[in-house]
């Protein structure tokens, strides 16, 4: 999408360039439509910034599940309650309340927050931070 913005971007300049600048109705339509595509770019990057800060930070944030952990889960019969998988993998993660996640699937819930500090437990509702 980033792409298809930044032609959009180099047509209405090539237009406003073969048109020429007149501050005419044309003029003010291609300033719009070049501002809500800047615009729209902008957002675009933003969202890409925040979703590599948070799969750096989810590292940081959440520990690894434990042997002890993985055995009780299995024993349990626990399933990650996001895709419903079993909780056989090494990718798990355990949040501070104690609940178990697969770490792409923690990270869905986080993208979903927009923020580690908003996220919050699928399970029991409480802070992942």
């Amino acid at each position: 999408e980033l792409t298809s913005l930044a032609l959009t971007v180099a047509h209405f300049l090539h237009i406003w360039s073969l048109h020429g600048l007149s501050f005419g109705l044309v003029d003010c339509v291609l300033a719009l439509h070049l501002h809500t595509a800047i615009a729209a770019a902008g957002k675009k990057i933003a969202l890409r910034r925040n979703l590599n800060k948070i799969h750096r930070d989810l590292n940081g944030y959440f520990s690894d599940a434990t042997e002890l952990d993985m055995r009780k889960a299995h024993q349990a019969g626990d399933v990650c309650c996001i895709c419903l998988g079993t909780m056989s993998t090494s990718n798990v993660k355990k949040v501070p309340c104690g609940h178990l996640y697969h770490t792409h699937c923690l990270k869905e819930v986080v993208e979903r927050a927009r923020s580690i500090h908003a996220a919050r437990c699928p399970l029991c509702r409480a802070s992942l931070v």
